[in-house]
């Protein structure tokens, strides 16, 4: 018996030991691949005038929104001044990330100065350490239908997502990262826990899970949406316990948020109505889905509805009911942040192409999509396949789970295309388990046939093999290769890592004076010099964005806009010529905007030309207001 508990013992720890070699595995080639990154510099080297080159807005708004928080130690303070000087932006972000970001600088603080401890902890660390964070999840998922050699090629794939690998690179930090982590963490109980006699705790967690993530952005409301409804079609097609899964996940989820917002939120602001920031409206968004669940246990206690159409019918009306009286009474739930800008900045608005459709993307060509999304032709055939063919079971159950964020994430994507990394990180399941089954099905026909082969010609068919799993990249490369300077010139930023030492002396603060700057280059403005800015790409800098444009491409003759410019303290205007070549219609349209007259070198009495050296004189136009 002790002989028999011996052996136990040394089987579980050989189990436990190569659970942690192939988690290490995964690790040290996401390791690989920064390193890698690094190296052919993807990211920057983080040395001299380079450290700042692949901070993106969101970097520096983030970081000066930490450095204030440091500053002031005012936690319930979403107020940045320098954005929109000098009435300031109230801030739509939340505090979920800052605490994540204040933690790894607090730490860092004891070895330097916070501002160095939060640049190191933000821009080198915390991309690819999120980015880690995706391997002990992806094993702890796919343990039960994948082996030691498959989930390599599970990281691989991972990897190879390029929408996904972007976003976690070192030199960028931005709370998407952590989003599309969340969306897969939301897959993974679905997964695990199908099964009638489930514990609860995964389905806690995923209700702990989408708390938090809706605190960190309300859009997490759309990512929750897909876990919800694969619930809601498990109790439709099987019933079982599932309504009560969801109730649970529902209360919850709903305690998750109010906490959430009590830390959020001061006492005077708790019943506050928010369309864009953790407000009341969620907290009531999640009693909604709760009230929909605890009616429909109800409704399915005493009716006894024993057909999936019987059940179908129940959970639409039901559902269908609570979201017109939601909607009646919060209508703007359907609305846009930005839909009440000025008639100029609806027509010039330096939009991010993830605000509007994937499709819509004036950069979309054949070798993008192949890329991104290429793998969606193996995918779809081969759930269908699943679907149809499969009898009921874990393997059909997760390809049910894998249906609804695909089909989910595929909609988003039409109405947002920022909505590609998290189809992306969709796609990768579906993707591994269709190339598995490929590669078994080939093994069991074919297994005496291919060991009796040259061992070179068995390593050049593997070769061969993996080749084909990322085929869809090859569109891609062909398209680089002939793609011209001259395209890829026009395409590149302006160095604005040169031009920063002619905005400001040493030692000198400007706080009170601004930069009138097209919209994404204002926060790197702020963080790097001491000026203000009037513009920054955030919505609820509505105010900042339409005097912005206005100033920029209205009649240069109008007085309002040198009235505009002398009550915002205006110091510096300054815009990109490469910036100028996409609005090459609206120039010659506009003749007499400030912009088209400092580009003919043409300005306004109340500003006068910065001399700068050849080199950045091709780059940039800079003038200053005359005192």
């Amino acid at each position: 018996m002790v002989l028999c508990s011996v052996k136990n013992m040394v089987v579980n720890n050989r189990g436990f030991h190569r659970r942690w070699v192939v988690v290490a595995g995964g690790l040290l080639l996401v390791v690989l691949f920064h390193l890698i990154a690094m190296a052919v510099g993807i990211t920057p080297d983080f040395t001299g005038n380079n450290w700042y080159v692949n901070w993106d807005t969101d970097s520096y708004s983030r970081v000066l929104r930490v450095m204030r928080l440091y500053e002031t130690g005012v936690w319930y303070d979403p107020v940045a001044p320098y954005y929109n000087a000098p009435y300031g932006l109230e801030m739509h972000w939340t505090r979920s990330f800052d605490i994540l970001l204040f933690a790894g600088a607090w730490v860092g603080s004891f070895f330097t100065d916070f501002k160095t401890a939060l640049e190191i902890w933000a821009m080198i660390l915390s991309g690819p350490l999120i980015h880690f964070l995706f391997i002990p999840l992806l094993y702890w998922i796919t343990r039960t239908f994948t082996q030691g050699a498959g989930f390599v090629l599970v990281v691989l794939m991972f990897l190879s997502l390029s929408v996904v690998s972007v976003i976690h690179l070192a030199g960028f930090i931005d709370y998407h990262g952590l989003l599309v982590l969340i969306v897969l963490a939301a897959m993974a109980p679905l997964i695990k826990g199908r099964h009638p006699d489930a514990r609860p705790g995964v389905f806690i967690a995923l209700g702990i899970l989408a708390g938090f993530a809706v605190w960190t952005t309300i859009e997490s409301l759309m990512l929750i949406f897909p876990s919800v409804l694969a619930m809601a079609l498990f109790w439709v097609w099987r019933q079982e316990n599932w309504l009560q899964k969801m109730s649970t996940f529902c209360y919850v989820f709903l305690i998750s948020l109010s906490v959430s917002l009590w830390i959020e939120r001061p006492p005077n602001e708790w019943f506050r109505v928010e369309y864009d920031r953790l407000s009341i409206l969620q907290v009531l968004i999640a009693l909604t889905l709760l009230f929909i669940v605890v009616f429909l246990q109800q409704f399915e206690r005493k009716l006894h509805l024993s057909y999936w159409w019987q059940r179908l019918l129940a959970g639409a009306l039901i559902a269908g009911v609570a979201l017109v009286v939601l909607l009646y009474y919060f209508p703007p739930l359907t609305g846009h942040p930005q839909q009440d800008l000025g008639k100029i900045a609806e027509r010039m608005l330096d939009g991010q192409v993830g605000e509007h459709p994937y499709i819509s993307n004036p950069s979309l060509t054949f070798a993008l999509v192949a890329k991104e999304l290429g793998p969606l032709l193996i995918i779809l055939p081969y759930i269908i396949f699943v679907l149809v063919n499969e009898e009921e079971g874990d393997k059909r159950d997760r390809f049910v789970v894998y249906c609804v964020f695909l089909t989910f994430f595929i909609l988003y994507a039409l109405l947002r295309g920022r909505a590609i990394v998290f189809l992306q990180i969709s796609m990768l399941l579906p993707w591994f388990e269709a190339v598995q089954a490929v590669g078994v099905a080939l093994s069991k026909r074919q297994t005496k046939k291919f060991h009796a082969l040259n061992p070179r010609l068995k390593m050049f068919l593997k070769v061969g093999v993996l080749a084909l799993v990322f085929v869809h990249y090859v569109p891609a490369v062909i398209a680089n290769i002939y793609q011209t300077d001259e395209t890829l010139i026009s395409e590149s930023f302006c160095d604005y890592d040169k031009l920063i030492p002619y905005l400001q002396g040493p030692g000198e603060n400007h706080r009170d004076s601004t930069i009138l700057a097209p919209l994404f280059v204002g926060p790197e403005l702020v963080y790097r010099t001491s000026f203000s800015v009037i513009a920054s790409p955030y919505h609820r800098n509505r105010r900042g964005i339409d005097e912005g444009f206005f100033m920029a491409w209205s009649d240069s003759h109008n007085p309002d806009v040198a009235g505009i410019a002398q009550q915002r303290a205006v110091a510096y205007v300054l815009v990109c010529r490469r910036y100028l070549m996409s609005r090459n219609a609206w120039i010659e349209q506009n003749t007499d905007a400030l912009y088209t007259r400092l580009l003919r070198d043409n300005p306004p009495g109340w500003l006068s030309k910065v001399d700068l050296p050849d080199e950045l004189e091709q780059q940039f136009i800079l003038y200053q207001r005359v005192k």
